[in-house]
């Protein structure tokens, strides 16, 4: 039997403009520059023959993927294959449960290594779930919520989780 999330139950952010107000102290991972010299990873405001590879610095997108925010490029050396996706679910900075939802490329097998020393450095004492766009273990990407469309969520373990993160806060004033 299928079981199936009641949305309505739950208070999951659905866009971008919807976790930078929710998660201030984090809107700087939306800042590629910064997310890029947070792991140390070099990068131009400009192209070069080191850095061809375009990425948008700031990009909020709505629930239906559309571009709300865009504000401007910057350089990083050539990806050879696509962004993998990677949702990792954390309660209190600490990673419950970790998926890989796309491959753009081949996986490595320390990425899983390099994603929790990612969260325990970057996500101390948050609770949330947390895609992560990989390429060869560096982290290119984050987006303080899940893509993948959770109302069809049939995982038991899964739906206990995103109950516990986003269940909704009843105010009985």
């Amino acid at each position: 039997m299928i079981k199936k999330i009641e949305i309505q139950e739950l208070d999951f952010p659905t866009n971008d403009l919807d976790c930078w107000s929710r998660y201030p102290k984090f809107r700087w991972m939306y800042e590629t520059s910064r997310l890029l010299d947070a792991q140390h990873i070099s990068w131009n405001p400009y192209q070069t023959e080191q850095c061809s590879s375009r990425m948008p610095n700031v990009e909020l997108l709505d629930s239906k993927g559309v571009v709300c925010h865009h504000l401007g490029y910057v350089y990083i050396q050539d990806l050879i294959q696509d962004l993998n996706l990677t949702e990792v679910f954390i309660i209190k900075g600490q990673i419950k449960y970790l998926r890989h939802i796309e491959s753009g490329g081949s996986l490595d097998g320390n990425i899983e290594l390099h994603i929790s020393a990612f969260v325990t450095l970057h996500f101390q004492k948050f609770t949330g779930v947390v895609t992560l766009g990989t390429h060869a273990n560096n982290v290119f990407s984050v987006k303080l919520r899940p893509v993948s469309e959770l109302g069809v969520e049939s995982n038991d373990e899964i739906i206990k989780l995103l109950k516990r993160i986003y269940k909704k806060n009843i105010d009985i004033n």
